[in-house]
């Protein structure tokens, strides 16, 4: 692949509009600005027909799966689109779970004991100090920036941008914003498919969008164990750098606007 078009930006391909982040320079009142700025851009797109998700605006566009191909060309680039939606619609979402688990939570295991042992750490565990953690929820407040693994970049508004994807159906954001295909991160195909199952079973909207991390904002935080460990399930198969185990994930999804994750 020549560096041509290694480095295809994503606004170009997918010609939509966009809106510069707020950036002042301060990034506490920053955060709060683009934050209120995200949310009204959802009520615009639901009326107009578009997703906003935030992402750097010189995003470049890599499809890792080749047999999806590649193109540079803005009448191409739709095709590779549609082939990943038509393949999030085909399976359930308990399939695509199965994917993950199989392709990224059991990847690179060599003996059947690792296997079960994995396996048993995607079972609930039965103490009092983990069913604790339920006992109480503070509902925490969603700020750009801020409980999120894009604070850990220290990333600057100045570089960002809200791409006005035209989609009325938002998991399809990550079809038209390929993610994944390196390491342990699941490649763009499932990347759609969890989209389409956390947005249809939780309401998760895609927000924030980089190379390696994506960010779902949940406009109703989970507030019931059940469903909690629903999501923390699926959410450990998927990113097991960021959702250990499921003492950790109750810990980030309990009472949370956002569901962040990174790939390394």
């Amino acid at each position: 692949m020549d560096e041509k078009k290694q480095s295809a930006n994503i606004i170009d391909l997918l010609g939509c509009k966009y809106i510069p982040a707020i950036n002042s320079g301060d990034n506490k009142k920053d955060n709060y600005a683009n934050t209120e700025l995200y949310l009204r851009l959802l009520k615009e797109g639901e009326k107009e027909g578009f997703c906003p998700v935030l992402i750097d605006k010189e995003t470049r566009h890599y499809i890792y799966e080749p047999q999806y191909g590649y193109t540079d060309s803005k009448e191409d680039y739709p095709k590779i689109s549609r082939i990943l939606i038509e393949r999030a619609e085909r399976s359930c979402f308990e399939v695509w779970v199965g994917k993950l688990i199989y392709n990224y939570y059991l990847d690179g295991l060599e003996y059947e004991e690792d296997v079960a042992v994995s396996l048993n750490e995607l079972i609930p565990p039965n103490t009092i100090k983990y069913n604790r953690k339920f006992e109480k929820c503070v509902e925490k407040e969603f700020i750009f920036g801020e409980n999120s693994i894009s604070s850990s970049y220290n990333f600057s508004f100045e570089e960002l941008v809200f791409a006005l994807v035209p989609v009325k159906r938002p998991w399809e954001v990550l079809a038209w914003i390929p993610v994944g295909g390196f390491n342990w991160c699941p490649n763009a195909e499932h990347q759609v498919a969890l989209a389409k199952g956390l947005y249809e079973q939780f309401g998760a909207r895609i927000a924030y969008i980089s190379f390696s991390a994506v960010e779902y904002y949940i406009p109703s935080p989970l507030l019931k164990k059940e469903d909690v460990e629903k999501a923390a399930k699926v959410l450990m198969a998927a990113d097991m750098d960021v959702y250990q185990d499921f003492e950790v994930a109750v810990d980030l999804i309990f009472g949370s606007h956002i569901w962040h994750l990174w790939w390394d």
